[in-house]
């Protein structure tokens, strides 16, 4: 919340002379539980409340919108040279009443000749008041601007300022109404390539997708000097039947000719335009071959509510080990200040960070917990003996790679802006630090936060590229744009747009379809029988080699 403004203090009025009745020395001090308030300061008081109950009254929060509240502290340098104190001290209770206690008794009676005494009594009242205020004001500035804004503390409080704010956008997401929100969306895209050894291909894109189904259809044409231009068309469905762990898919690709995939496999192109199912029986097989068992839960497969939960226990895990300042379990070591830098068009302290091995081996046994004993991964992998022994692999080896962890092995972490979060971290390549890649946010308030990713390349043959990401969590849009050029590409350009729609976009499976699985089983065979021919011819060949050699030896 921004600080309050100075709320502005009245006049200082003269002590009159004292007149021979008590009603001036009652008018000259205000008794308060037993302490002695001049008139004029608690005045001021009075103004103050009043200003800060309006503040107050007139502050109004929408309560369909979740909104990261600003520092409202200014961040300083590492310096207490640097400190400039404000009469308006974030943090300070602006409705402190300040009083001097006194046991001074003023008694009702006839008028005495000791008025002296008492207006150089009332002196030390104002001069105590004055003091208290700077005091005040000096501790004020000290706990409430010169700590919270050291680098290291505001390193660790942008670090649970991150978390709070993660945290709210995934109890966001998991509201039913987001949840539904999500389930039926409508899609467009456009993309163009150049490249020396492809030429030019330009695409456009289009599909929806609702709660158990997904289609996607995209149109690209390849123009290349020399050669005719030549046109493809790929479309994808995806469809989840009730009880089914795996989806059916259908394909179908127009174009297989101009791709010349007959000469390796041949035959292949008398597919081209027809639709190939790949069914989910196929898909339940082949997973079941990969993990070497069926430990797959035939019956069922995760909800939308499972995998919200299980996103709800990875952020409180993140919260407890990786956004935190707590050095007994965070993972994310201060290991230097590096100055303040321009991120984005906003200022942000630059750190160095590193990871806590010890720490990072603690993290394994919580997250591998969390992982393996959610929902998700009972569904994924019901064989409770699998699972236990798959948990007990990843944790090991979880631990053994963070025991390698070196306190050189760092990232630069940028913390700032507005709402005092992670702006920026970069991660760099070992063997040369002008190859990196930049993951950040600029959310600066309102409904749209914006994400971008930055893959920095050193020289005209790296890759270039950044994608950045725009999420309206109020509509539900997200836009996403990606740029690069380098590696031999001269320019990739891509643009998606994703809308929520109302209703359930209607997603038509194909009657007449090609099976896929036997598909590949086939090309798998004759894949396997064209390295048994090879194998052979090369087996003959050594034979007739060695045979040579030998009759060349008799000649000896």
């Amino acid at each position: 919340m921004d600080p309050k403004p100075e709320t502005p203090k009245s006049t200082q009025t003269p002590v009159p002379e004292t007149k021979p009745n008590n009603q001036n020395d009652e008018a000259t001090a205000v008794a308060v539980s037993g302490n002695i308030v001049a008139p004029d300061v608690a005045a001021a008081n009075e103004n103050e409340d009043r200003a800060i109950d309006e503040s107050v009254t007139n502050t109004t929060e929408d309560p369909q919108t979740t909104q990261i509240e600003p520092t409202g502290t200014p961040e300083v340098e590492n310096s207490p040279a640097a400190l400039e104190f404000s009469p308006v001290v974030a943090g300070t209770n602006a409705n402190a009443v300040l009083a001097v206690t006194s046991d001074a008794t003023i008694a009702n009676g006839p008028p005495t000749k000791t008025a002296t005494p008492i207006r150089r009594k009332k002196k030390f009242i104002v001069a105590g008041v004055l003091a208290g205020v700077v005091l005040l004001l000096l501790s004020g500035g000290v706990f409430g601007l010169y700590l919270p804004s050291r680098p290291a503390n505001v390193f660790t409080r942008g670090l649970e300022r991150t978390g709070t704010a993660l945290g709210m956008i995934v109890n966001d997401a998991s509201q039913p109404g987001t949840q539904s929100k999500y389930q039926n969306q409508v899609f467009t895209g456009k993309a163009d390539l150049n490249a020396d050894s492809i030429g030019n291909i330009s695409a456009t894109m289009d599909g929806k997708t609702s709660a158990n189904a997904t289609e996607l259809s995209i149109d690209a044409t390849r123009k290349q000097t020399g050669t005719t231009d030549q046109a493809y068309t790929l479309k994808l469905i995806s469809s989840l039947s009730s009880g089914k762990q795996y989806p059916d898919i259908y394909l179908q690709l127009v174009g297989i000719k101009n791709l010349g995939a007959d000469a390796f496999l041949p035959g292949i192109s008398q597919y081209d335009g027809r639709w190939l199912q790949l069914s989910s029986t196929y898909l339940e097989s082949a997973s079941s071959t990969a993990s070497g068992s069926a430990t797959t839960d035939k019956g069922s497969s995760p909800t939308t509510a499972d995998v919200v939960e299980l996103a709800k226990s990875l952020n409180k895990l993140a919260n407890e080990y990786i956004l935190t300042g707590d050095t007994d379990k965070g993972l994310l070591v201060n290991q230097a200040y590096l100055g303040k830098d321009d991120v984005a068009g906003v200022s942000a302290s630059h750190y160095r960070v590193g990871i806590n091995s010890a720490n990072a081996k603690k993290f394994c046994t919580p997250l591998a917990d969390t992982v393996f004993g959610s929902a998700v991964a009972k569904k994924y992998v019901s064989d409770e003996s699998a699972r236990t022994q798959t948990k007990t692999d990843f944790t090991k080896s979880c631990k053994k790679q963070a025991s390698t962890i070196k306190s050189s092995e760092t990232v630069d972490m940028w913390i700032g802006g507005k709402y005092g979060l992670i702006r920026q971290i970069r991660s760099y390549d070992t063997q040369n630090k002008k190859n990196y890649v930049e993951y950040g946010q600029k959310y600066s308030g309102g409904d749209i936060i914006p994400f971008y990713i930055n893959l920095h390349g050193d020289g005209s043959t790296d890759l270039n590229a950044r994608a950045d990401i725009l999420l309206n969590k109020k509509s539900g849009a997200i836009v996403a744009d990606l740029n690069g050029k380098g590696g031999g590409v001269s320019k990739v350009q891509v643009h998606l747009t994703t809308t929520p729609s109302a209703t359930p976009p209607k997603i038509a499976t194909p009657t007449s379809t090609v099976d896929l699985g036997k598909l590949i089983e086939q090309i798998q065979a004759q894949f396997t029988q064209s390295l048994t021919q090879l194998q052979s011819d090369i087996n003959d060949s050594q034979t007739d080699v060695q045979s040579l050699i030998d009759d060349a030896a008799l000649y000896q």
